[in-house]
């Protein structure tokens, strides 16, 4: 048993090339944030994450995309260490836009949480299917980026 879960975790340890991980993380969140901003352009609300973190920070739209940057990155971290070796798909860039799925439904349960607190003004609530929608669509694209670099082996 203990010669199994060493060979595991020294598999994944190995996978684990932090370079490459950072660079799929940083290119990952960046198609998902280009679907973002390009939705009002093909019907569906804005979804500008940036202003919305910052508005959540303070009002520091920067500090904000910095933020989405960084859990885009640390999600791709999460992504190889727990994920790539153990969503049981053949298909890796299958096996990432399930990921994505799950990053999602985390996205919207913290957003969730965040409404029930009253931050969010009946403005920001205005098109919430279509950005919901939009939502899905582009955790799903960062997903299958993040799928694309790891194989599983």
């Amino acid at each position: 048993m203990t010669h199994t879960t060493n060979v595991i975790l020294t598999e994944k340890f190995e996978a684990l090339k932090p370079l490459k991980v950072l660079m799929a993380g940083f290119l990952a969140t960046g198609v998902m944030t280009a679907f973002m901003l390009i939705a009002p352009f093909i019907g569906l609300p804005e979804m500008n994450v940036g202003a919305f973190l910052g508005a959540l920070m303070g009002d520091h739209m920067v500090l904000g995309w910095v933020m989405h940057m960084a859990i885009g990155i640390g999600l791709a971290f999460v992504y190889v260490m727990f994920f790539n070796h153990t969503i049981p798909v053949i298909n890796d860039t299958l096996r990432g836009m399930l990921f994505g799925i799950v990053a999602f439904i985390i996205a919207q349960m913290i957003l969730m949480i965040i409404n029930l607190t009253g931050l969010l003004t009946w403005d920001e609530k205005q098109g919430v299917m279509l950005m919901i929608f939009g939502n899905c669509v582009a955790h799903m694209l960062y997903g299958t980026v993040l799928g694309t670099f790891f194989k599983n082996k």
